[in-house]
């Protein structure tokens, strides 16, 4: 658990660094920690109320919106959690590009409602950003692996 909070928080700062860095650059990390962590065996409650307010407070520190990550997170986590019950990396990846396809839906909806420009945008920032996002993934899948395996050796 304390793996999924640090992941979350390293992946939380991140997203609010990398698009100063890269122009036209959209990070979709705390959804990759999402996705792997909903593999694990873990009490869905705590996770569910801090995927809420790791929302809330990235739509307060992020975006003009209020409450909407924290709904979208924990519905993604949800959705998830029904839908997986045999993880491997192939399904985790498939299932993390149709998480990433459902979030920006969903993200769409609110920039749409105001501006039809800003979709083109955010398709063209999406396309650019999917190579980032995946190694960002495998990358956090492996120090998942990693920790999982540590945890089973110590184990008696």
């Amino acid at each position: 658990m304390i793996l999924f909070y640090l992941l979350l928080i390293f992946s939380f700062f991140i997203e609010g660094i990398l698009p100063n860095i890269f122009r036209d650059y959209m990070p979709l990390y705390i959804l990759s920690v999402i996705v792997i962590f909903n593999s694990m065996n873990i009490n869905n409650k705590n996770i569910l109320i801090s995927l809420f307010i790791f929302g809330i407070i990235y739509d307060l520190t992020y975006t003009n919106f209020i409450f909407i990550h924290g709904f979208i997170y924990m519905a993604i986590y949800y959705i998830l959690n029904k839908v997986l019950v045999d993880t491997n990396f192939f399904k985790l990846i498939l299932m993390y590009y149709l998480v990433i396809l459902l979030y920006t839906f969903t993200i769409l909806i609110f920039p749409v409602l105001l501006s039809p420009d800003n979709v083109l945008y955010l398709i063209v920032t999406m396309i650019k950003s999917i190579f980032f996002n995946s190694i960002y993934f495998v990358f956090i899948y492996v120090i998942f692996c990693l920790f999982k395996n540590k945890i089973k050796s110590h184990t008696y």
